[in-house]
């Protein structure tokens, strides 16, 4: 975790468990940046939990940008309903 300007844990290193779509843009470890903006809030990540991210390609290596009302951003917990849709449409 790194905190923003304003103290928040916003930006995290992130383990990835399972990519939906995308894969080959991906690395096993990536960064993702929530620090948000003047017209939206910041993402604030905990330690341990687990996420659901909808976010934009990315080149490798770069952080993936989950700030902004275009990325999507669950903790599993509130994750159920996306996650059974993405089931059934893998399927």
């Amino acid at each position: 975790m790194k905190k923003d300007i304003y103290g928040y844990d916003s930006t995290a290193y992130v383990k990835v468990e399972k990519v939906w779509k995308g894969r080959s843009l991906l690395s096993p470890a990536v960064v993702v940046d929530g620090v948000g903006g003047p017209t939206y809030p910041a993402r604030i990540f905990k330690v341990g939990e687990t996420y659901l991210f909808y976010l934009s390609a990315s080149d490798k290596g770069a952080a993936l940008r989950a700030d902004g009302f275009l990325n999507r951003v669950l903790p599993k917990g509130e994750a159920a309903g996306d996650l059974g849709y993405l089931a059934r449409a893998r399927k």
